[in-house]
Parts: C-alpha cells; sequence; structure tokens
C-alpha cells in the first residue's frame, strides 16, 4: 500500500513538471541561432544572461521550461529574440569572433530536446575563423609567444571570482600550515655535496 502511495505520488509531481521544449541550434564565427519551438506560446518569460538562457511558457495548454548554460560567455546586449506563431527566435551574439563551438553548452553530454539546426549553420565563417586562428597560433609560436598563456592570463581573474569558495579556502590555509610546520620540524641532513676534508690526501 505505501509502494502505491509513492508510486502516485511520483507521478502526481511528473505531471505538474514542466516539460523542456524542443530548441534547434545552429551557430557562426559570431553568432548562435537558436528555435524554442513553442507553438502560439502564452505569456512567455524569457531570461538571457552572458552565460544562460531561461525560458518558459505556456503552449497550447502545457507548461514547457528550458535552461541552457553556454559554452562560452555571449553579448547579451547585442543580442535580440522575437516571438513567432511557432517559435521563440534568439539572434545571438558571442563575446568575441571564433572557430564554431564543439557544442552549445557546458556539459559533455547534450540533452535530448538540444537539436542541430542544419540549414541554419554557417560552416563558411567557422572553417574561415578557424584557419584565421590557426595562423595566428603558428606565427606567435615562431616568435616565441604563447597565446594560450595571454587567454588564461585574461580568464583567470574572472574564473577565480566566480569559483571562489570560503570554506574550500579555509582548508587549503589549514593545509599549508601544516605542512609549513612539519617542515619546520623536520632534522636536515647533511649537505651530501660536502666532502670531508680530513679524509683526503694531501
Amino acid at each position: 500500500m505505501g509502494a502505491l502511495r509513492l508510486l502516485a505520488a511520483a507521478l502526481l509531481c511528473a505531471a505538474g513538471k514542466p516539460s523542456a521544449p524542443i530548441v534547434k541550434w545552429a551557430q557562426g564565427a559570431q553568432k548562435l541561432f537558436l528555435t524554442v519551438l513553442l507553438p502560439d506560446v502564452e505569456k512567455p518569460e524569457v531570461s538571457l544572461t552572458s552565460k544562460s538562457l531561461s525560458v518558459k511558457g505556456v503552449s497550447r495548454g502545457k507548461d514547457y521550461e528550458v535552461d541552457l548554460k553556454f559554452l562560452r560567455p555571449i553579448n547579451e546586449t547585442a543580442s535580440s529574440y522575437s516571438t513567432k506563431t511557432w517559435a521563440i527566435v534568439f539572434d545571438i551574439t558571442k563575446e568575441r569572433k571564433e572557430p564554431c563551438w564543439k557544442r552549445l553548452t557546458k556539459g559533455k553530454k547534450q540533452p535530448a530536446f538540444l537539436k542541430k539546426d542544419i540549414e541554419k549553420m554557417d560552416y563558411n565563417t567557422c572553417q574561415n575563423m578557424k584557419e584565421q586562428w590557426r595562423e595566428t597560433y603558428f606565427k606567435a609560436k615562431m616568435n616565441g609567444e604563447d597565446l594560450f598563456a595571454k587567454r588564461r592570463t585574461q580568464d583567470e581573474p574572472a574564473a577565480e571570482k566566480d569559483n571562489k569558495d570560503p570554506v574550500r579556502d579555509e582548508k587549503q590555509t589549514r593545509w599549508k600550515a601544516m605542512v609549513q610546520s612539519y617542515r619546520d620540524k623536520a632534522i636536515r641532513r647533511p649537505d651530501a655535496t660536502k666532502k670531508d676534508k680530513k679524509g683526503k690526501k694531501k
């Protein structure tokens, strides 16, 4: 009897949970093209930031909701969207012009509702940008420059700010202090490079 009640409660929760709509996406070197399929959508709620996209709405009497975390930052102020009869269409500008992304979202396993929009894919600009980056990389390499180090230096401050964890930082501080205390207590070995002059023949 208890198992049946739990099953019924689970079914009710599943019934009340919004479904994820089909999201078609394509890209170019500096653009993302998203189509969220929601026919006759009512009162759509859209939130677009530099890192994510959230869409909620009622389509033909059914609740839908989708949340996407982008693989890389986008420029939300230079992006736009419009509500059509069959869908909400997004024209999103990437933060920088670059070769095409390997995937849309951060997770390596892409959700089932996410589909490639082959018709809108701009393969030419992607390939051209890939060749430009490759040429720039090899030129920098010949001049002894490290482009990846520069990019890491630019991205590190923002990454450090986002990943700041007081508990983790405190643990690291304690660990370093403990290691240092053990080092201070350790008995130093005699320097093996110094020779005993007494045993040396004249």
